[in-house]
């Protein structure tokens, strides 16, 4: 996934917006912010900037990432670059 946006947004920037941690459990809020500049899933460069949401939960264990799940805000990202948004583009990852 990250080298899929690295091309389709590669002068996209990240910026936390927010961490918190309970637990063994870390949530970190993101920014992703950048311009579509490359294909993404099908969907060629349209110039235009995109400002999405990514949410990243990871669990600790002795002091490393045991686990992490990751939530991209496709349908916003889809919305900004103009593509036509379909099950199929949005939750896979190819």
């Amino acid at each position: 996934m990250a080298a899929q946006l690295r091309s389709a947004f590669p002068d996209q920037q990240s910026a936390i917006q927010e961490i918190v941690a309970q637990g063994d459990k870390v949530i970190v809020r993101l920014k992703l912010q950048g311009t579509h500049g490359g294909d993404f899933r099908g969907n060629p460069a349209t110039g235009r900037p995109v400002d999405v949401a990514i949410y990243r939960e990871y669990r600790l264990a002795d002091g490393k990432i045991a686990e992490h799940w990751a939530l991209f805000d496709t349908a916003a990202l889809f919305i900004q670059i103009g593509a036509q948004l379909t099950p199929d583009q949005a939750c896979k990852i190819r």
